[in-house]
């Protein structure tokens, strides 16, 4: 340690400068750098998680759209539906998905009124503002297998009661 003081003393006195300059440069020197640190594959494991959160969400408004069909085909069934995904963390999301697939349908109907159409955009802002109601959040993204393993069971159960 005692040459590396040296060395400093002998660069402090060529180059001429104050003490204030050199504890500044040792600082810049022999400061760790703070994070995480940079690795040969993080670009890959990167890419490979969006690509895995974008599957899944694909897949999931997927089944939302099935269960959505099926309700709609047959609505005595949809109590006993929504009653199954009260009981699942955050399933009230999964509900408001149901709904907002619901009303963007209702809305692409070109004989809607105009106030109607106004109900319908205030509906879908409101449940909009839901706190997780992207599906893409960090709360949803943690339970989407979850989610997407309930739904399927949905609508397998669906289809075996409509099944004669």
């Amino acid at each position: 340690m005692s040459s590396f003081i040296w060395e400093l003393e002998k660069l402090r006195r060529r180059l001429g400068l104050d003490d204030a300059q050199l504890k500044e440069a040792v600082k810049l020197l022999t400061r760790k750098t703070r994070g995480l640190k940079q690795q040969q594959y993080t670009g890959e494991i990167t890419v490979a998680r969006k690509k895995r959160r974008e599957t899944l969400k694909i897949e999931y408004l997927t089944k939302i759209a099935e269960l959505a069909e099926l309700l709609t085909a047959h609505p005595e069934k949809s109590s006993a539906c929504t009653d199954s995904f009260k009981t699942v963390p955050l399933g009230y999301l999964i509900l408001n998905d149901l709904v907002t697939y619901w009303l963007r349908q209702v809305s692409e109907d070109a004989t809607l009124s105009e106030d109607d159409f106004d109900h319908i955009e205030a509906a879908r802002f409101h449940s909009a503002s839901i706190e997780g109601f992207d599906v893409d959040s960090p709360r949803r993204r943690a339970l989407m297998r979850h989610h997407i393993q309930m739904l399927e069971n949905e609508i397998k159960l669906l289809k075996e009661k409509t099944t004669p």
